[in-house]
């Protein structure tokens, strides 16, 4: 997508220097519209109950910004969320940080790892209000005549967690690949597939403050 190319802003990379790609690449596309995977930023916190990791395709995101979306529909999206890309996040119900290989296909489902994948298809922006008529509550939404946000999963996918985030043994996220993505538009109850790719691998930022995260494993 355009969006891809003109990206100059600056990440982190592995070895906490600076870098000008994104670490985790790819695309997820339904047939109504496509949305980029450009994952510049991960944030991630473990306890004895779980463990969490939320992936980011703003290279300017950080840990406290990222914690209070994740607690308040009230809080605008796109400092973390760029439009036209996709957010990742895994929540895990038992981690290892001396490292865990959880794979899933269409014959083997797993319940070691539940990832999400929201996605900002095509073009529009965010915007505040109730979704459609029938919403009772406001929030922030991708919108737009050629905007489609869809959330949904892979179906199939090898990814290799590890460390306890400390600077000695930091967080990694490595998606050896992410293919065949199943999920639905908020206000569409109906399954929408979706066709595409991940991979990629990303030192995540430990974060404490997703502890009072939603999604976070208690």
């Amino acid at each position: 997508m355009i969006w891809m190319t003109l990206v100059t802003l600056l990440a982190c990379d592995k070895d906490g220097e600076i870098a000008d790609e994104p670490q985790i690449l790819g695309s997820v596309a339904t047939a109504d519209a496509e949305a980029d995977v450009v994952i510049y930023r991960a944030f991630g916190f473990h306890t004895n109950d779980g463990a969490m990791f939320y992936l980011t395709s703003t290279p300017d995101s950080d840990c406290p910004s990222v914690a209070k979306y994740l607690s308040s529909k009230q809080v605008d999206p796109e400092g973390i969320w760029a439009p036209g890309t996709c957010n990742l996040s895994a929540v895990l119900p038992d981690y290892d940080p001396a490292g865990m290989t959880v794979s899933r296909t269409a014959d083997a489902p797993t319940t070691e790892v539940t990832w999400s994948v929201k996605c900002a298809l095509g073009e529009g922006a965010f915007d505040w209000g109730k979704r459609d008529e029938q919403s009772e509550d406001e929030d922030y939404f991708w919108a737009g005549d050629d905007a489609y946000e869809w959330i949904g999963n892979g179906k199939e996918f090898t990814v290799d967690f590890s460390g306890d985030g400390s600077p000695e043994d930091p967080y990694i996220v490595d998606i050896v690949e992410m293919t065949d993505f199943t999920g639905n538009y908020p206000t569409v109850l109906d399954t929408i597939l979706a066709d595409g790719s991940i991979s990629g691998s990303i030192e995540a930022q430990a974060c404490n403050d997703l502890y009072s995260a939603y999604i976070f494993p208690k």
